[in-house]
C-alpha cells in the first residue's frame, strides 16, 4: 500500500478520512471510539531502515548513518566519538519506540528550544 494508507483495525484500506500528508511518515487508523466519528492516529515514522544499519553507528545519545564512503578517517571517527558499529537489520522506528513524548512534554521542548514565548 501507499506509505500514507489509512487501515482500519482489521487492516483494511479506509477512504475519505480527514488526514494531513507528514513526509514519509505512515498514518495508521488505531480506532473508532464508540461507533461515533472521532479517531484516532498515530504517525509511524522509520527514523534508520534496515538498510541503513550498514552504515549506521551509535553515538550514545544519537545515532548517525554515515555515508558508504567516507571522506575521513573512519577508524579515527569511530575512536574519537566512541562510535558503536549497530548490528546488521538494526532500525530505529516508532513502532519499536519505548519512549514517548506527551502533549505537555512536546510543549515544554518547543519553550526550550524553538519559541520561548510560546503558550498553548
Amino acid at each position: 500500500p501507499d506509505p500514507l494508507t489509512i487501515f482500519d483495525s482489521q487492516f483494511n484500506p479506509v477512504s475519505g478520512l480527514p488526514v494531513g500528508q507528514s513526509g514519509s511518515a505512515a498514518i495508521h487508523y488505531v480506532a473508532q471510539n464508540c461507533g461515533t466519528a472521532t479517531y484516532r492516529y498515530y504517525v509511524h515514522e522509520e527514523m534508520i531502515t534496515a538498510s541503513d544499519s550498514f552504515y549506521t553507528y551509535d553515538l550514545g545519545k544519537y545515532y548517525t548513518i554515515l555515508p558508504s564512503v567516507t571522506r575521513w578517517n573512519l577508524d579515527e571517527f569511530v575512536k574519537e566519538l566512541n562510535a558503536k558499529k549497530v548490528q546488521e537489520g538494526f532500525t530505529y522506528n516508532s513502532g519499536e519506540n519505548e519512549e514517548w513524548e506527551t502533549v505537555d512534554s512536546l510543549r515544554t521542548l518547543i519553550k526550550e528550544h524553538v519559541d520561548s514565548t510560546f503558550e498553548a
